[in-house]
């Protein structure tokens, strides 16, 4: 299998490693806008690995066109903007990557940046693949630390999940609703707690998830993650618990939600068949 990544930023280098190590994947072609950054990212491979870093290659944006998976991890850094203000220029960069080569037709890609759910609807149209290849990361990390804030608050929080969107717009599944106001706001400022506290948000987390991801779709894993893809019961994209394989999002999963995550889903979808359902490409 060959993998693509797009950019050398903090995700983008991170997520080499666990792709260096992962024996399904025959070569990883880094695309970079600065040489340098490519090539320095794989020799911090090297460091670690030399066998992993040696199927790594800086490579130029037309052989996207002979990747299994292109994760596209660049793009501005959401620090201190709006979504609002990322998503021109994300979707921009977005573009310019897949429309830069001719896609694989079984190829599955991975959007990454700032909106993450609207951009990977756009991805979806202008690369025309199916709904199901093109799919956008977060609710891993928004359903990991929704746990983790159950876990702190002594709540049930076996099979929560955090579903609708990535980040302020996510919504709180979990038993009992117990807080619900205050886990929400709480969901809903944690990236935002990160960013306060540092200079430069490593996103350490968001590469090991995202390796998880990959592997799952090199390996036709079947494992459930929380990505953001095409939802056939409510007709738009939506962060949602997923069966992932070598064709990407290959099932939703049935959620059972309480009053609360049931009102709030509802009217996210309407925001987003109101914004979306008129020029969905599936």
């Amino acid at each position: 299998m060959k993998v693509t990544v797009v950019g050398t930023g903090n995700v983008g280098a991170a997520l080499l490693f666990p792709l260096a190590y992962n024996d399904a994947i025959d070569r990883v072609t880094v695309i970079s806008r600065k040489r340098e950054t490519a090539y320095a990212a794989i020799m911090d491979v090297a460091s670690a690995l030399p066998q992993g870093a040696a199927k790594m290659a800086y490579g130029t944006i037309a052989e996207v066109s002979e990747s299994d998976v292109i994760v596209i991890t660049s793009g501005v850094t959401q620090k201190g903007k709006t979504s609002e203000q990322t998503y021109g220029p994300n979707l921009r960069i977005a573009e310019s990557v897949i429309q830069g080569a001719a896609l694989k037709d079984s190829a599955v890609v991975i959007c990454v940046a700032t909106p993450v759910d609207s951009l990977t609807v756009d991805v979806q149209q202008i690369s025309h693949l199916p709904a199901q290849q093109v799919i956008g990361f977060g609710g891993d990390l928004d359903s990991n630390r929704l746990q983790y804030i159950l876990r702190t608050r002594n709540l049930p929080h076996e099979d929560a999940a955090a579903i609708g969107e990535h980040g302020p717009n996510a919504i709180p599944v979990y038993k009992g609703e117990q807080h619900y106001d205050e886990v929400t706001q709480e969901l809903h400022q944690f990236w935002l707690r990160i960013a306060k506290q540092v200079d430069v948000v490593r996103n350490l987390a968001t590469a090991d998830l995202l390796g998880k991801l990959v592997d799952s779709i090199v390996t036709d894993a079947k494992t459930v993650h929380n990505v953001c893809s095409y939802h056939p019961e409510h007709e738009v994209y939506l962060t949602w618990p997923c069966v992932i394989g070598q064709r990407g999002s290959e099932q939703t999963i049935p959620l059972m939600l309480s009053p609360r995550a049931s009102t709030a889903l509802g009217e996210l979808v309407g925001r987003r068949r109101r914004l979306a359902a008129a020029t969905l490409v599936i």
